[in-house]
This record gives C-alpha cells, sequence and structure tokens, in this order.
C-alpha cells in the first residue's frame, strides 16, 4: 500500500510540474483529482473561473503521452471540446496552442498551419509526436483533420457544428462529406461538453443519448463523455438510454481540500453588491428598443468608473445593437466595443483582443449571452437583463470575477412579464430568477444557493433516428432528417452567410464559401433580412444557395431558411457593418473579404465531382491501387489495439479493390477524352488523368436514340472493349460499379458476412454510394424495350461490362458483366438486396465501427493519391 502511495505521489508532483510549466501556476486540488484518478470524469461542476479548460486539457495529454502505458492505451486519440458559444472558441484555441507549446509538444493543424506534412511521419517517442489541434465552429471549419487519424487532435468548436458532425449531417460540409466526420468523431474521442446550461434540452439530450449509443453499439478505441458547469443539475442528463449509466458516473465537486485553497477562498468569497434599475423592459420596447436603449446606455456611462471595466449584457442582438450605437453618440471618448456572436472570423477575433486590453484600460463592453461562459474579463460594474437562473449565474461570474476588488456592483434590468420580452428565454424562467433575486443583497459565489432547476425543454434522439441518420442518400424529393431539434433549440438555430459582389448572378468560383468569409446567423435574423431585401433596389434575385446534386446555384425565394445551410448575399444590399455585425436593415455595401494567396485544397463541388481524379499526371489503374492498398496496411498497422484483425484485413481487401470500377468505358473516355483514337493511352486502363478540367456537371445525352451509341464498346461478351468516344452518363460512380464487381466475383449466394463488408466498404468509399442503390431522378435511362425493365443506378446500366484489371496482389480479373439485380427489394436470383446486406451489416458491426472502417478505406485513398500527387 505504501508503495502505491508513494507512486501516486510521484504522478502527482510529475503533474503539477507538468501543469504549472504549460498554465503559469500550480494545479488545484481538483485538477490533480482529474487527471490522477482511475475513473474519467462524468459530470465536473465547479464554479466559473475556476480553471476547467486547463484542467481538461492537461488530463487528456497527460493521460495521453505522460501517464504509464496502461493509462496511455485507454486515454482516446481525440479530445473534442464542445462549446455552447462560437464566441468562446478563439480563447480556448488559444489557451491550447500556449500551453502545448510551453510543453515543447509540436503541434499541426489550425495552429501551425502546416497542413498534412505529418502525414507519413511517425514517431517512437511520445513527446516528439504531434498533437493536431483544430476549429469546427461558423466562419471557421476546419476540413483536414480526417485525414490524419492515427494522430493525437484536440477538435475545439461549437455545439451546431460537432454535434451535427457527430449526427452524420454537418452543418456547412458536403453530403460525400459527413461519414467521414461522423466516424472519428464517434470512435476513439473523448468528448468534453462546457458550460452545459446554455446548450438547450435538444443538445444536452443529444449528448446524452449519443454516449449512451456508443457504449450500446460499440466503438473501435475508447469513448467517453464529461459534462461541465457550475449550474448542472444532473438529473437533466437521465434521458431514456443514458440513465443507467448516468448513476454509476463519478462526479467532481470541489471538496474540502478545494474551499480552504486561497486562490479558491478569494474568488469565492468575491463581494458583488446587487441593485435594480429603476426602468424596465416594456413588451413595446421589445420591438421597438431605441427609447428602452437609450436609458440603459445613459446607466451605464453614470455606473461607469474611469479606468476599470463596465460590462452590459442583453438578452437579444438587436438590443445590444442598439445600446452600442446610443453609447456612441453619448459619449464619444469612451472605449465601447459589441460582443455578439453574428460577427465575421476577422472581425470577432479584433473585438476579443480590443474587450482583453480593456479589462485593464477601462471602457464599456455592451454583450449578449456570448460573455456568460469561457469567457475570462473580470468587470467593475456589471450591467444585465434578468434572464434564467443558470445564466445570471455565468454572467454574475464575470464580475470582480477573480477577487480583484475589495467590492463590485451588479445592476438588472427587469422586464415585463410577457412573451417578446422574454425571448429567446421562456416566461417562468424569468419569473423564477426574480422570485430567488428579490431574496439577495449580493450575488458573489458564497452567496448563492444551489437551486433546484426544471429540466430544459427538447427532442430526444432515439435509436432508431440514429439508425436512420447513417444513411446519408436524400429522400425523393432531395431531402434529408431534420437535425436541428437534436442539436440545440429550435428557437435557436443559425444558418451561415457569406457576401460575393454577384453582378449579373453567382458564377461557380463564388462555391464553396471560405471559412474567413462566413457569418452565422440566427433564424429570425435571416428571416428579417429577407424581409428587408425583399423589395430591394435592383429587383434581382438576392440569396442564393448551392445545389450539391446538380452542382449549379438556386435562388432561394422561400420565406423560412433551412438550418445550418449555407446561403451567399448579395454585397451590394448590405446587410453587415464590422463594429455591429450582421444588420439586417443595413444598406451600405459589404466589404468582401479578400482571398489569401495560399492555394487550398478544393473541396468536392457536387455529387458528380472528383477532384482527386485530375492531380495532373497520368497514374495507371494498377497503380493507383497499389498505393491505395500499401496505404491502408501501413494505416492499419497504427490500429492494432483498436481494430480486431479480421476487420483490418477486410479494410485493406478494400483498398485493393476500390477503384477497379475505373476500368469501364464511361470512365476511361472521361480521363482520355481529347486524346486520338490512336493514342497511345488508349491501349491501358488509367485511375487518374493528365488534364486538368475546369469543374462541370456531364451533360447527358436527351434522346432515347442517342442512348443505343452509348451501349457500343461497353457490354456483351464480344470479347475486348473498344475505348473510343464512349458518351459521358450523368452521375456515373466509379464505385458502384467496383463493388458490383467484387461482389460478383464471391459467390454473392452464399451467406458472408465479411464478403458484404468488403463489398460495402469498396461501394462506400467516396461517401455517395453507401445503404441503398438508386437512380437520381434525373438520370437518362438506357434504351430498351418499354415492355422490358432495365435495371440502372449512378450511371451504371444493367449488363455493363467491366474489362480484366490486375491487382495490387498480382490476381488478374477476368471481364465481368456487371448485375443490378442487388438494387431491387428481396432476395433475387443473385442472393439478398442490397439493402438487406447493408442492414445486416449496421446490425452486425453497429453504426460507429462500420463508419469507422469506412472512413478509414476513404483515408487510404486519399493517401494512395496524394503519394502520386508528388510525383508530378
Amino acid at each position: 500500500m505504501k508503495e502505491v502511495f508513494a507512486a501516486a505521489m510521484t504522478d502527482a508532483e510529475r503533474f503539477a510540474q507538468r501543469f504549472e510549466q504549460a498554465v503559469g501556476f500550480p494545479p488545484l486540488p481538483y485538477q490533480v483529482r482529474m487527471a490522477l484518478a482511475p475513473e474519467w470524469p462524468g459530470l465536473v461542476r465547479v464554479p466559473t473561473g475556476l480553471g476547467k479548460t486547463a484542467a481538461v486539457v492537461l488530463t487528456w495529454l497527460w493521460r495521453r503521452r505522460y501517464a504509464d502505458p496502461k493509462v496511455r492505451q485507454s486515454c482516446p486519440r481525440r479530445l473534442v471540446y464542445c462549446l455552447p458559444l462560437r464566441t468562446l472558441v478563439q480563447q480556448v484555441v488559444d489557451n491550447v496552442a500556449l500551453w502545448l507549446s510551453r510543453l515543447n509538444v509540436p503541434v499541426f493543424g489550425h495552429v501551425a498551419a502546416v497542413g498534412s506534412q505529418f502525414s507519413e511521419r511517425g514517431s517512437d517517442s511520445e513527446f516528439s509526436e504531434p498533437v493536431g489541434v483544430y476549429v469546427m465552429m461558423g466562419g471557421a471549419v476546419e476540413r483536414d483533420w480526417v485525414r490524419l487519424p492515427e494522430y493525437d487532435q484536440i477538435l475545439i468548436g461549437t455545439q451546431d457544428q460537432l454535434l451535427s458532425r457527430a449526427l452524420n449531417r454537418g452543418y456547412g460540409v458536403s453530403r460525400g462529406r459527413w461519414p467521414m466526420d461522423f466516424a472519428f468523431l464517434n470512435n476513439d474521442v473523448w468528448w468534453v461538453y462546457d458550460e452545459v446550461q446554455l446548450m438547450g434540452g435538444g443538445g444536452i439530450y443529444t449528448t446524452a443519448q449519443l454516449e449512451a449509443f456508443r457504449r450500446r453499439f460499440g466503438t473501435c478505441g475508447s469513448n467517453y463523455s464529461t459534462w461541465m458547469s457550475a449550474t448542472l443539475d444532473p438529473e437533466w442528463l437521465d434521458t431514456i438510454d443514458f440513465v443507467p449509466y448516468r448513476n454509476a458516473t463519478w462526479w467532481i465537486d470541489l471538496d474540502e481540500d478545494d474551499l480552504t485553497h486561497p486562490i479558491i477562498q478569494q474568488r469565492y468569497r468575491a463581494r458583488k453588491l446587487l441593485y435594480w434599475s429603476d426602468f424596465y423592459l416594456s413588451s413595446s420596447d421589445a420591438s421597438r428598443p431605441n427609447e428602452y436603449a437609450k436609458r440603459v446606455a445613459e446607466l451605464a456611462l453614470g455606473k461607469h468608473r474611469e479606468g476599470a471595466l463596465t460590462l452590459v449584457i442583453l438578452n437579444r442582438v438587436n438590443r445590444a445593437q442598439a445600446v452600442y450605437r446610443q453609447l456612441l453618440a453619448m459619449s464619444p471618448n469612451v472605449p465601447i466595443r459589441l460582443v455578439h456572436s453574428r460577427f465575421r472570423p476577422a472581425d470577432r477575433q479584433d473585438i476579443g483582443r480590443a474587450v482583453i486590453e480593456m479589462e485593464s484600460s477601462g471602457g464599456i463592453v455592451v454583450a449578449t449571452q456570448a460573455v456568460e461562459a469561457g469567457v475570462d474579463l473580470s468587470a467593475r460594474t456589471l450591467i444585465s437583463e434578468i434572464a434564467p437562473w443558470a445564466s445570471l449565474v455565468q454572467r454574475f461570474g464575470r464580475c470582480n470575477r477573480r477577487g480583484e476588488f475589495q467590492e463590485a456592483d451588479v445592476w438588472l434590468l427587469d422586464m415585463e412579464d410577457d412573451l417578446d420580452c422574454a425571448q429567446p428565454y421562456a416566461e417562468e424562467e424569468i419569473k423564477e430568477a426574480r422570485a430567488r433575486l428579490r431574496e439577495l443583497e449580493e450575488v458573489g459565489q458564497e452567496s448563492l444557493k444551489t437551486w433546484r432547476m426544471p429540466p430544459p425543454e427538447g427532442q430526444v434522439l432515439r435509436q432508431r433516428d440514429v439508425l436512420d441518420l447513417f444513411d446519408t442518400t436524400p429522400d425523393l424529393a432531395g431531402l434529408d432528417l431534420d437535425i436541428s431539434p437534436y442539436v440545440r433549440d429550435i428557437s435557436d438555430t443559425d444558418v451561415q452567410v457569406y457576401w460575393r459582389s454577384i453582378g449579373e448572378g453567382p458564377q461557380l468560383s463564388d462555391w464553396p464559401a471560405r471559412p474567413e468569409e462566413i457569418c452565422n446567423v440566427s433564424m429570425s435574423a435571416m428571416r428579417d433580412y429577407l424581409t428587408a431585401k425583399k423589395e430591394n433596389r435592383t429587383r434581382k434575385d438576392r440569396v442564393w444557395t448551392w445545389d450539391w446534386l446538380t452542382g449549379t446555384w438556386m435562388s432561394f425565394r422561400e420565406r423560412n431558411p433551412v438550418p445550418g445551410k449555407v446561403y451567399l448575399l448579395d454585397a451590394a444590399l448590405g446587410g453587415y457593418r464590422k463594429d455591429v455585425g450582421f444588420d439586417p436593415g443595413a444598406w451600405e455595401p459589404v466589404s468582401i473579404v479578400p482571398s489569401g494567396d495560399e492555394e487550398t485544397r478544393r473541396e468536392e463541388l457536387s455529387d458528380a465531382d472528383d477532384p482527386n481524379t485530375y492531380q495532373g499526371s497520368f497514374v495507371l489503374l494498377a497503380d493507383h491501387l497499389k498505393h491505395v492498398g500499401e496505404a491502408a496496411q501501413s494505416l492499419m498497422e497504427k490500429f492494432q489495439e483498436q481494430i480486431p484483425e479480421d476487420l483490418r484485413r477486410a479494410v485493406v481487401e478494400a483498398a485493393n479493390w476500390h477503384d477497379i470500377g475505373k476500368a469501364h468505358p464511361v470512365f476511361q473516355e472521361r480521363l482520355l477524352a481529347g486524346l486520338s483514337n490512336d493514342h497511345p493511352y488508349r491501349a491501358s486502363l488509367w485511375a487518374k488523368s493528365g488534364r486538368g478540367p475546369e469543374y462541370h456537371e456531364p451533360q447527358a445525352q436527351s434522346s432515347q436514340e442517342d442512348s443505343q451509341e452509348r451501349l457500343a464498346g461497353i457490354g456483351g461478351e464480344e470479347g475486348p472493349l473498344t475505348l473510343l468516344k464512349v458518351p459521358d452518363r450523368k452521375h456515373f460512380r466509379h464505385e458502384l460499379a467496383s463493388a458490383l464487381a467484387y461482389l460478383q466475383l464471391h459467390d454473392p449466394e452464399r451467406p458472408d458476412v465479411t464478403r458484404d463488408l468488403v463489398t460495402y466498404l469498396i461501394a462506400a468509399h467516396h461517401g455517395k454510394v453507401r445503404m441503398s442503390i438508386r437512380s437520381l431522378p434525373d438520370e437518362i435511362p438506357p434504351a430498351a424495350d418499354p415492355r422490358e425493365r432495365w435495371l440502372f443506378a449512378r450511371g451504371v446500366w444493367d449488363g455493363d461490362s467491366l474489362p480484366a484489371v490486375i491487382l495490387p496482389t498480382g490476381e488478374v480479373l477476368p471481364q465481368v458483366t456487371l448485375q443490378l439485380g442487388w438494387m431491387t427489394l428481396g432476395r433475387g436470383p443473385w442472393g439478398e438486396s442490397w439493402v438487406d446486406r447493408t442492414m445486416h451489416l449496421l446490425k452486425q458491426y453497429g453504426p460507429f465501427r462500420l463508419g469507422f472502417l469506412e472512413a478509414l478505406v476513404r483515408v487510404a485513398d486519399w493517401r494512395g493519391s496524394e503519394r502520386e500527387g508528388k510525383r508530378v
């Protein structure tokens, strides 16, 4: 026992040394307990301002890099730090970058901007292997993190971006990319949800349900979830599927060692005197806030102390903007800044830096809920509208935060009992908070009681929803399941907008939006914009969305925007100011964010787009299959502890076969288009083209008479194929041809789950052919007798033929005549249908493990292509 105790003390000292090296001061007792405990914390209930972020990041780094080997092995590769507000993200990113730098840990990703230079690099030392740091929030969505799944990573983002990706419907991400984010956010990951009380019922319940489903279905690698808040009621996590696990969850609260610590005592006992203003928000003020804003500005100027920070918090962005304008007009000599979540990234960062400086130099900051959590500010004077109790506790934490003032003042602005006044909160929550506050004369942490709060309203994600969301195929109308109720409160969902100079209409180059130009906007503010610009001065379309299926711009003329959607706006019509943010009524032209000089990796622009196929040099199909197979084998060596051997072999097998469908004459003609009929390249099968065409959506011939020409040289048993001028087919997917060939050559009538798994992994490696095989609405069918049923889907026709292909193993595949009978329902001459096979896989492996294997095949494909691209 003494040896164990001594070892534990040694670990405590070592952790304290690392912590102080990174953060600059010794850890608090609860931070040491979190790092060294045998359990993973489920709930962390610690008051604001006591270093929860540092505790989490340094706990993960300790367990992943510095603890004994057994602990390191059980620690997930990825730390996902989920925040309810985007204004909190940059501060966490800056802190994480600073801590890693002080510990001399190499960094790649968002902070280091070194991209994929580590993709081929490895190290036997846990101290020299790099850590990726990536950001996921509206306006700054990192995309390359999924290329390095074997490396340690810290992902920091908002609940909208992170939860939508964990649900396989990533906001602002192309449909084909959804499964990648889904896979790596649900396997080998430690989810940490900070300031949970701000996530809303939908968000909180989804986090609990996802943790329950990960435990139920199983994952590749370890997975844990931790919820942090000073005001969280643990019973909020008692969802129907998580309640059995929650009862066994380890909590972290402040104990006697913490409460007697001098730093905690100083903050815990900081005095904050409470006062009420002599005016209140009326229902008329809620819709027309100018007069109310003037009185708030007068109060702020009257209570402001020179050289100190005054913080004014309003519940709605439009009221905060109105107060800001009034202050600018009344007192041009006092530094004033506006903080809310409706800014573009660069403007938000400039404001954040200015606000930090104002804490020491003095000034007035007007803000919304954006400063409620995570923002390390300490105001001498706080003026706040009344809000729900949990929100007020967080706001009080921004006043005399460190106990540096002998006393500080908190002024509350009351409001009429009215639905419009209470928005975005419920009237009952406001009434309950008012009743509690009337009993108090000061609101320091020592004075605040722990109140039991009713659970928030919100929809609960169920098992059927998770299984349905695994399928990314849109319905027949091109629509998807709406996940917004599971991401956050329905009344608090966002869209993303950006501005370009449109002229006569948007161009191809206007998509996709660059992260630095995106502004997140509430649904209500977007509706206000649509109303304000309806009768615009040019009488032209004013809002556009990109249709990923067709690869074209669509004018948006609806009244209600779609949550998570990205909208292009005309800069000439205004709607944004650098100091005010998104402003629906503004008509001053919006400045365009200039593009950087660096070349960025192009995302797929549509269902038919495949940029990796055109890399600047021709690559033989046999060589590409060999490169991808080798990349898969190398990748599997990094996951020997997380993935069983039979599944690792399935991934490598899928990689070896993944692109044999590129031998299809339609695909070969795409690569060789423009070359003469006698060009020597037409004698070989290719995987990559040496030409670099501008993106275009392939045009299908519309006449039925021309369909017979398209069959020339493709089907039948006449012998070798003639690769001469084979017309294109809209939506052709080579991976479907690959999967069909593999299935046909491996005894499809006999039940074999491993064969079906490899078939699925081959089909899914672009994220476009997955749980079902279905033709798209605008596909042109082959010419056939109308009395016959000729099957076709994704540009592949029943009876198409693939020529012989050489695999990386040296095996020569015979010519294959493709059959599409599996796209029909039920059992047929070739065994179970495609849907039956994929549903059985989903049941056998669960959505998270199946998605993980699928993503690894895709990573191997990327790495093989990158290797080929480097030879150009």
